[in-house]
Formats: structure tokens, sequence, C-alpha cells
């Protein structure tokens, strides 16, 4: 069995509330554990009337949009109640024609592999599309004995690397050890109105570069 997010739903999950954010990764990871399992201990998909997608809870409000495709879940769309439900929701097309997979998440690793992007590549991107990433995620995403705390060590202070930041302690959010005339105008103003909107797990980074157009 595999689980797919499309673009829609890692760009939809980058805006959704901190909390909620995090509900929905931690319902991904459980996803990962137990597949269908999931579903027969308490967490229920419901089949939507004329269609066939079903919706999942992440609390009281927020819902996920799922097509189940064989041995596959497409994770598509993900939001408030009346967002997903919205009859302006397309919710007939056919997952292969209208679902674009940019990550499929299997029993592997989040890693580089023989094709994916290393540090520089992802420091480059980052910095194009103006996002942050944390340390750790960048770190877990690359493997292969990288921490956190050696990722960024033999890095200057720049603009450029302003992107990676911290995800814990009192600079949560801000690259660790940076004043402010050395970070990005644009990382700065994110820090300062909503410090708490940036990536910080492998799987999402891995799903958002793909989704970002990355290729060798």
């Amino acid at each position: 069995m595999k689980i797919a997010l499309t673009e829609e739903f890692l760009d939809e999950m980058a805006e959704l509330p901190v909390a909620v954010g995090k509900g929905c990764r931690e319902l991904i990871k459980e996803l990962l554990r137990s597949h269908r399992e999931t579903f027969r201990r308490g967490m229920s998909l419901e089949k939507l009337k004329n269609s066939s997608f079903h919706t999942t809870r992440i609390n009281k409000q927020y819902r996920i949009l799922i097509k189940v495709d064989g041995e596959s879940y497409l994770l598509c769309r993900v939001g408030d109640h009346d967002f997903v439900y919205s009859p302006y929701m397309d919710k007939s097309y056919s997952a292969a024609a209208n679902c674009q997979v940019v990550r499929n998440v299997g029993i592997t690793q989040a890693g580089t592999g023989p094709s994916g992007p290393g540090l520089d590549e992802i420091i480059a991107r980052l910095n194009e599309q103006r996002q942050r990433a944390s340390y750790g995620a960048i770190a877990g995403f690359l493997g292969a004995g990288v921490t956190p705390r050696s990722l960024m060590a033999d890095r200057p202070k720049n603009q450029m690397n302003s992107w990676v930041v911290a995800a814990t302690g009192l600079g949560y959010g801000r690259p660790t050890k940076y004043e402010d005339k050395d970070i990005h105008p644009e990382c700065l103003r994110q820090i300062r109105e909503r410090r708490n909107d940036f990536i910080q797990d492998p799987e999402i980074l891995a799903g958002w570069l793909r989704a970002k157009r990355w290729s060798r």
C-alpha cells in the first residue's frame, strides 16, 4: 500500500494553523505505520455521496479529502469542513487524470537517493521560493549521518542561507546566531509576522521539493 500527497494538498497543508498542521502530519505518520489498520483502530473514512472520494478527520473542524485507488491512498485536499464539503469542490474527477502525485511515501526513508537534491540545491530552492525550513527537516531529508547541529556549521551567515531555521528554543523560526542584517528581508518579515509557518518535517520537505518541480 502507498500513500501519495498531491501538490494541492501540500500547498494547503502549509497554510493550516500550526496545531492543525501538526495533527495532519501526525495522521500521515500514523498511516505510514499502520495503513488500513489505522482506520480499524478508530480513524474513520467517510465515503462521500455520489463520489469516489472519502474524508477523514484531523479534528472536529478540519478534514482530509482522500482518493482510495486500489492499494494507494491519494491525499488530495485538506482544509476546514466547509472547504472540503463545498459544492464547488470537484470530487468526481479521476485520480489518475487530475491528482498530480508529487510524493509517493513508501517504506524507504526520505533522502537524496541517486537523483535527489543535495544541501546546495535545497538552499537554492528555499531562497528561490522564499520558504523557510528547519535544520532538522533538511538533515532528516538528507540522511546519511547528517545532523541538525552540523548541517550549516561551515556555511556563511548570509541571506541565501538564512532560510534554514531553528525549530526549538528562543530562536524558533529564525536562523541560529544571525543578526537581522544578515537575514533575507522577506525571511525576516516572515519571522516577525508568521514565525510558526515553516517546514519542520523531512517528509513534508520532500513533498514540497517535488511540488516545486525539483529535477536534477
